[in-house]
């Protein structure tokens, strides 16, 4: 398991009064270095940091990355699959993914990304949510978007 899927289990055992509580996962919120979710101008987005640290993933020229985030339209050389609350993304020729983990969605965003057919990834020289804004406001976030296939209890629904 990578450790982005990783989250933090509760046993039952360790609940208090011994209630039916088996499991909980704690996902990425944007203060511990992985990526979170996001909407930005209505569009659904995965705000993904780079820097020390940090899982790497390649920012190369000729996948259709652009300064210009908030018009970034759909790339069909990248995929997206979101199944449930997982999502996995491929960059062009990618075999393993540029992006896989569990994200903290509400049923806005996944509305949004029906609606959308993507999910616009920004990235750019940031660690956490904390430093985001100083990466927006010097210009330094590049942004694509990966046109997404729902599977799963989701793929069906407008949850």
């Amino acid at each position: 398991m990578d450790a982005e899927r990783t989250g933090t289990v509760i046993d039952p055992a360790d609940t208090e009064a011994g209630t039916t509580i088996a499991r909980m996962n704690v996902y990425a919120s944007g203060l511990d270095g992985r990526p979170w979710p996001a909407m930005l101008l209505g569009r659904p987005a995965v705000i993904v940091p780079q820097g020390p640290g940090i899982v790497a993933r390649p920012v190369r020229d000729g996948d259709g990355w652009t300064a210009a985030v908030d018009a970034a339209p759909i790339n069909t050389d990248w995929s997206a699959l979101l199944d449930d609350r997982h999502l996995t993304v491929h960059a062009p020729g990618g075999v393993e993914p540029w992006f896989e983990g569990e994200l903290l969605l509400t049923r806005d965003w996944c509305r949004a990304a029906r609606v959308h057919r993507g999910v616009l990834l920004i990235t750019g020289p940031f660690i956490d949510i904390t430093e985001f804004p100083d990466a927006a406001y010097t210009r330094a976030l590049l942004g694509v978007v990966a046109p997404v296939v729902f599977a799963g209890r989701i793929a069906g629904t407008i949850w």
